[in-house]
């Protein structure tokens, strides 16, 4: 699935999300990776570590693991921040049920404008 913010813009002018969820058992792997062209301060990765969220299709909250120390940012440094073109990958491991096709992923504070960003319906394969 890939989801684009601010919603209407096209690729080249916002943040890119692509999500692939895979279920392993009783776990979700969500496959995430990111690239900022919106032009405005981005952090996921405080967002993902700090303040995020799933749901699943019921919006019963489902419990990350610690997260993978594979999340690559090209150059971080002290910043959280996703620079102009600057990727980042990654993988989420959830805790979830057995059932359900779908959950929902979410960020808070996600912007540097104190935003939201929710990703409905993230279909999960087998």
């Amino acid at each position: 699935m890939t989801v684009l913010w601010p919603k209407g813009q096209p690729a080249d002018h916002a943040l890119t999300i692509k999500v692939l969820a895979k279920r392993n058992g009783d776990k979700i792997i969500a496959n995430l990776s990111a690239a900022n062209r919106s032009g405005q301060k981005v952090s996921l990765l405080t967002g993902t570590f700090g303040s995020a969220a799933a749901v699943d299709d019921t919006g019963q909250s489902m419990n990350f693991e610690d997260f993978d120390n594979a999340w690559t940012l090209k150059s971080p440094g002290n910043s959280p921040y996703l620079e102009q073109d600057e990727p980042m990958i990654g993988d989420m491991v959830i805790d979830a049920p057995k059932s359900g096709d779908t959950f929902n992923l979410y960020w808070t504070q996600a912007v540097d404008i104190g935003g939201i960003i929710l990703i409905r319906d993230i279909p999960i394969v087998s």
